[in-house]
């Protein structure tokens, strides 16, 4: 796979996740979504209006809902695939940078 076909395939999850997670914004989610699309973590196909109406519910338990897409294989030559064995694991460990640690406890 080419490094122009991995990124325009990054773009488009990106959006959607933005669209659905983090904007909630009906009409992206109409545009991208296919007549079949399937929806793993739920297990079935989901029509845009099913997934417009869960990322509703989700915004309105959760005002502040946002989340941040990282893509830990930026190309084709570090992708999962291309990678093998403990020399492979470290390379797209060090692809880019893990982000800080942060606690939600109170003290």
């Amino acid at each position: 796979m080419s490094n122009a076909t991995l990124d325009a395939n990054k773009a488009l999850v990106l959006a959607h996740y933005d669209a659905v997670t983090n904007r909630l914004d009906p009409d992206a989610i109409r545009a991208q979504l296919a007549s079949d699309f399937f929806d793993h973590a739920a297990g079935k196909r989901m029509s845009a209006e099913e997934v417009i109406a869960h990322s509703a519910a989700l915004h309105e338990t959760f005002a502040d809902l946002s989340a941040v897409a990282e893509c830990w294989w930026p190309s084709a030559t570090s992708s999962p695939a291309a990678s093998s064995g403990a020399a492979g694991t470290a390379a797209r460990g060090a692809a880019l940078p893990r982000p800080a640690a942060t606690s939600n406890s109170a003290a």
